[in-house]
């Protein structure tokens, strides 16, 4: 799993280091540095949005055009937030995975060279694949659960 020392280590670099948000004026990509969009697409954005509207005074129109112009134009800075959301999400996932992955790892290093394991029938049903590659002389498992013995029959049969 993880070693406590690195997560607080971690968290406290978190907690010393929050994120800036460039300004949108002079900003090379926005929200943040690390944005993969470029500042001067946002500014492009806003500039060609605004342009839609009509030139007239900006005191002289209605509120409700006034609510609209500022709707739609914050519209365009959520969309560029959003985008960059989607990329954090995505990579995320795909640490979490890894970190999925190395916690397997783990656990089959760990299991691996048991001759009995004892696992819950949940574990043991929602790990099937994982199972059938260790070695243990047998795996006791708890019959406490809903899941059907013939859910987990396929994999331990010959196993025990």
């Amino acid at each position: 799993m993880i070693e406590s020392t690195f997560f607080r280590n971690r968290h406290r670099w978190i907690s010393s280091n929050p994120a800036k948000l460039s300004a949108i004026i002079d900003a090379t990509n926005w929200p943040f540095e690390s944005s993969r969009r470029s500042g001067s697409d946002l500014r492009q954005s806003l500039l060609g949005h605004w342009r839609q509207f009509k030139e007239k005074d900006i005191w002289d129109i209605s509120s409700k055009e006034k609510s609209s112009i500022v709707d739609s134009l914050a519209n365009i800075l959520i969309e560029f937030v959003d985008a960059d959301i989607q990329d954090l999400l995505k990579e995320q996932v795909k640490d979490a995975q890894v970190l999925d992955d190395l916690i397997v790892q783990r656990w089959t290093y760990v299991a691996r060279f048991n001759r009995v394991i004892g696992i819950t029938a949940d574990f043991a049903a929602a790990h099937q694949s994982w199972l059938s590659h260790l070695w243990p002389r047998c795996v006791i498992v708890d019959e406490a659960s809903e899941i059907l013995e013939s859910t987990l029959a396929p994999w331990g049969s010959s196993k025990c």
